[in-house]
């Protein structure tokens, strides 16, 4: 593992910046070659660019995730990106976008079969 929580901050916090790069590497190039199931990486990229504190990368690319699977009956994935984004939205400040989508994720059914 290449993060812990800092237990000042309660904030995941990258211990070894090697092995991050690596996932980052391959996170990317993986989302870049838009086959099968892309947006997976695409998504887990956008949380890795949060634990980096590029917090406008990771809304960008959580976003364009999202538009990418509006039609899509992935479930999982689009709840997993939106949780990604509040996050974001968190560790950034941004603390009403972070509510509301937290409260979306909240009450809105999500069956993740």
């Amino acid at each position: 593992m290449y993060t812990r929580i800092n237990p000042h901050t309660l904030r995941d916090e990258i211990v070894d910046r090697t092995t991050f790069e690596k996932e980052v590497s391959e996170s990317l190039s993986r989302c870049q070659l838009r086959k099968d199931n892309h947006l997976s990486y695409c998504s887990k990229l956008g949380e890795l660019y949060r634990l980096d504190g590029n917090y406008q990368a990771a809304e960008d690319i959580l976003k364009s995730v999202l538009l990418d699977l509006e039609d899509s009956s992935d479930e999982k994935l689009v709840f997993l990106t939106e949780l990604r984004l509040a996050i974001v939205y968190q560790y950034a400040g941004d603390w009403e976008n972070a509510l509301n989508l937290f409260e979306k994720l909240e009450f809105e059914p999500f069956n993740p079969n």
